[in-house]
């Protein structure tokens, strides 16, 4: 390659411009008066702001320090509303090495409501660093009102060929055009992965063959155009939206220069796995001594004398989860020698892992390490090996037939229970003779709470309660009452705003124990907890509400319910009832369990003399629910937010 590069004599540039017929869709200072005038957008009266224009070229060109491609960026959007003035603070992120990549030319301007033109200067626009290896140009769009358009462009140049920047042609707003324009020189062979590809208004691809500097050479010319696209919200119970909004992505399989020979770069996954575990950033950091020799001799004193490896895996793992911090980064690569983390005692998550890993090596524990994309970074493609997908690593160990998951970070998450944030339904385990993606099955969160209550005529509520929290409800559960007072922790449960309300006697069982459920007691008292009117008392029984409001509020939804971990909840409450009262009306029953045993809600409330017992069991197994299992699930948490707001009426007897 550097043979022709040094052959060639002048630029080769290949403008998405001059290959495309049509003109661009947006030109830069022509505003609509229309689009000034605007005060809703009629296909979206609810939005707060809208995309007038989003486009984009992407070209390619050589010269005699390389190969790069050029991204140009052109962005119109419309302020109907003040909620939308967040819009106008800008970040666009670029690798941070000056020879990776620039972004030049950019511009800035707003335009009020009445057509006034506000530039943005140079000296308001900021290059900040994001990570190690991200910084980002950041600036505020100046004279943002209701009403206003601002609108930026700018360029981005790069020899980062390995995967091209993605196209999102939805986002949180609606988008009236949405297109981008790709010119492609068969040197590049890119994998082309599409998301939502239904939503394209146009996807037009040609080949067209042109003659550079001697070379015929044909380029792929690609158009794709959205019209109209509507906004996809964020809704509880999500990974990220990204993995739902229509995009277009690249990836470099090969380059083959004239006079060269063609050049893999997305191989197999056999290859991968060997080049990462060689990596100074990762494979290294786990595997040569030099990066983690103080770290080794600061365990090796805790294993002395052990000799069960299941218990070697565990002292090594609480050491670590319990004298270094997360440093709250996601990265792949160590920013430097584990050592140096250890020493610094914080570290980021995958940091934790290499060092879990290097010990359990150096101790003859086998072990491996499973990479993922976090829920909130998307989801993985399994097809491709495309390690740029990854920004999580985390430990799976083996003991005969045991196997042991593990992701350090917190010292009340057990062995077993990777971070929520890693629940993304599956990993790939690195290793040079059998690489293959493994399911991450998520253990449940389990919470129970059984009160014994006594209710007197003036609606006050006192009694003694037991409640048990296990998996990942004790990993809250314990955290919770690591940053507040534990009796603070239950009135602000049964008590809410009422400052009143009195927790006593408030004993723990387990509370530093991670592996086994945490067991709490007291005794409560609570004043006014139903209300009296003349001879009647309202009651509402359930004290401890699985969920406040219903997570899922839209009425219909594009995209899934993607649950973390399975859902247990247990709730009992043995009510003794005033003196001289009887229940006059008493909630009904249900019993509902959805399709294919994927959760259940049972809800029974009885009357014993004067007792009453309030019975409520919830579990929810399923954990991905599709766009079309959408209102079956909303149903489920409309119905358990219902039953927990019936009330019970008491009548005094004459």
């Amino acid at each position: 390659m550097k043979r022709f590069l040094t052959f060639l004599s002048c630029l080769l540039i290949f403008s998405a411009t001059s290959s495309i017929a049509q003109s661009p869709p947006i030109k830069w200072g022509k505003i609509a008066k229309e689009d000034l005038q605007m005060t809703s957008y009629a296909k979206d009266t609810s939005a707060d702001a809208v995309v007038l224009a989003d486009y984009g070229t992407i070209s390619f060109e050589l010269n005699d320090r390389g190969a790069f491609y050029r991204f140009y960026h052109h962005k119109r959007v419309k302020i109907l509303k003040s909620s939308a003035f967040d819009m106008a603070n800008i970040e666009i992120p670029y690798y941070a090495s000056s020879n990776l990549t620039k972004v030049t030319g950019l511009k800035v301007q707003v335009y009020s409501p009445d057509g006034e033109k506000t530039s943005l200067g140079k000296k308001e626009i900021f290059d900040e660093e994001i990570s190690k290896n991200i910084r980002a140009k950041k600036f505020a769009c100046p004279k943002i009102e209701e009403g206003s358009i601002f609108e930026y462009k700018y360029q981005l140049m790069s020899s980062n060929l390995f995967d091209l920047r993605d196209w999102y042609f939805q986002g949180s707003h609606p988008i009236r055009h949405s297109e981008l324009r790709v010119t492609m020189p068969e040197w590049f062979d890119y994998l082309t992965l599409f998301q939502g590809q239904d939503a394209l208004s146009v996807r037009d691809e040609k080949f067209e063959s042109r003659n550079f500097s001697g070379y015929n050479v044909s380029a792929k010319i690609g158009r794709y155009v959205v019209e109209d696209a509507p906004a996809l919200r964020a809704e509880a119970y999500i990974t990220t939206m990204n993995d739902y909004r229509t995009r277009i992505q690249f990836q470099l399989r090969s380059t083959k220069f004239p006079k060269d020979i063609e050049r893999p770069f997305l191989s197999s996954w056999e290859k991968v796995a060997e080049e990462i575990l060689e990596d100074e950033f990762i494979g290294q950091q786990f595997s040569k001594r030099r990066n983690f020799r103080k770290l080794m001799e600061a365990t090796k004193p805790l294993l002395e004398g052990i000799e069960d490896p299941a218990e070697k895996v565990t002292i090594l793992y609480n050491y670590i989860a319990n004298n270094v911090e997360w440093d709250g980064d996601y990265s792949l690569y160590a920013r430097k020698k584990i050592d140096k983390a250890y020493e610094n005692r914080k570290a980021s998550g995958s940091e934790l892992n290499y060092m879990l890993l290097a010990l359990l090596k150096v101790n003859g524990i086998k072990a491996y390490p499973l990479l993922l994309s976090t829920r909130a970074h998307g989801r993985m493609i399994t097809t491709y090996p495309i390690l740029d997908q990854f920004n999580h690593a985390i430990v799976l160990a083996v003991i005969g037939e045991k196997e042991m998951l593990m992701d350090v970070g917190d010292a009340y998450r057990p062995i077993g229970y990777p971070r929520v944030s890693s629940l993304n339904q599956a990993a790939w385990l690195v290793d040079k003779r059998k690489p293959q993606w493994v399911n991450i099955n998520a253990p449940s969160a389990t919470e129970s709470f059984l009160g014994v209550l006594e209710l007197d005529e003036e609606g006050n509520l006192k009694g003694e309660v037991k409640c048990s929290h296990a998996g990942y409800s004790a990993v809250s559960e314990r955290n919770a009452m690591e940053t507040d007072e534990k009796d603070k922790v239950w009135q602000k449960r049964l008590g809410g705003d009422l400052a009143d309300i009195s927790i006593t006697e408030v004993e723990c069982a387990n509370p530093k124990e991670a592996v086994k459920p945490l067991k709490s007691s007291f005794k409560c008292s609570i004043p006014e907890a139903a209300q009296t009117n003349g001879d009647f008392i309202y009651f509402s029984p359930i004290l401890n509400t699985f969920v406040d409001e219903n997570p899922l509020k839209l009425e219909k939804r594009a995209f899934p319910v993607n649950i973390p971990y399975p859902l247990k909840n247990n709730y009992v409450l043995n009510l003794n009832l005033p003196q001289g009262y009887t229940v006059d009306e008493i909630p009904e029953p249900v019993n509902l369990v959805l399709p294919n045993k994927g959760g259940k809600f049972t809800y029974i409330v009885s009357q014993n003399g004067d007792k009453v017992q309030v019975v409520s069991k919830i579990s929810l197994k399923q954990l991905v629910f599709l766009p079309e299992e959408y209102e079956t699930i909303k149903k489920f948490f409309d119905l358990i937010i219902e039953k927990q707001s019936e009330q019970l009426i008491l009548k005094k007897e004459i």
